[in-house]
């Protein structure tokens, strides 16, 4: 349940990133895995910034800032997300 609630943060534009990317040995809906992840999080960061422009785009780095946060303490550098 956690997990849809989390999805339901992202727009449209991003929910294939999150589902389609590799996701190693994380289960799709272990949020922590997925945040610690580095290849995740770099291949979602990838695919959002192709997929999402302008207000998307800033809506699904907040939403993945606060889905990680939520779950794992941060450094922002970790995520490598930005919005250039």
């Amino acid at each position: 349940m956690a997990y849809l609630i989390t999805l339901s943060l992202f727009p449209g534009c991003a929910l294939p990133c999150l589902t389609s990317v590799d996701r190693g040995s994380c289960d799709a809906d272990d949020t922590k895995c997925l945040c610690l992840n580095q290849q995740f999080v770099e291949q979602a960061n990838v695919c959002v910034h192709n997929s999402c422009s302008g207000d998307d785009l800033t809506k699904s780095v907040a939403a993945a800032l606060e889905m990680c946060r939520s779950v794992v303490s941060l450094r922002y550098d970790h995520l490598c997300l930005h919005l250039s």
